[in-house]
């Protein structure tokens, strides 16, 4: 008698399946830092052109809507800092879940992650012409991490009530 082969009802993931969506919040986490670290990587007068361009943009923003907003360059620069360290701590944050870190971890792995990359990126800067590591800007970019990973948390915490 003829044993009946059995049917599968489902397709086995491969391992790359399994690890899909860790691989993509990692790829997008060091994307990110790449970015950052790019833009640590333009001399003096390449960022501050950078930063007169946004400035431009926020002026004329502002004249069409005949608002005064007393915008710096030097408000533009810190504001860059905030926002690109929030998006990497939100980055950072979803990643360390994807790989399945416990939330108490999470709450001491991106801040530390967040001001070693921080500290790094101010070090970056010193090979630069004009460009000038500070430790308050490492401060600032550790309180945009810290802002991205309590908005993930928070979203988090909002979407699974």
């Amino acid at each position: 008698m003829k044993k009946k082969k059995k049917m599968r009802l489902y397709k086995e993931p491969s391992p790359l399946y399994l690890y899909r969506k860790e691989i993509i919040w990692t790829m997008l986490t060091l994307a990110w830092l790449l970015f950052i670290y790019s833009n640590s990587m333009k001399t003096a007068g390449q960022s501050s052109a950078q930063s007169q361009l946004v400035l431009r943009v926020v002026e004329r923003i502002s004249a069409a809507a005949h608002v005064e907003t007393g915008v710096t360059e030097h408000l533009i620069r810190k504001t860059a800092h905030f926002a690109e360290y929030m998006v990497l701590g939100m980055l950072m944050t979803q990643t360390v879940r994807a790989w399945g870190v416990f939330l108490s971890h999470q709450l001491w792995i991106v801040p530390l992650s967040g001001f070693l990359m921080a500290s790094a990126d101010e070090i970056i800067q010193l090979f630069f012409d004009g460009r000038s590591g500070q430790f308050t800007d490492v401060l600032l970019d550790f309180a945009g991490v810290a802002a991205g990973l309590a908005f993930c948390q928070l979203l988090h915490h909002v979407m699974n009530r």
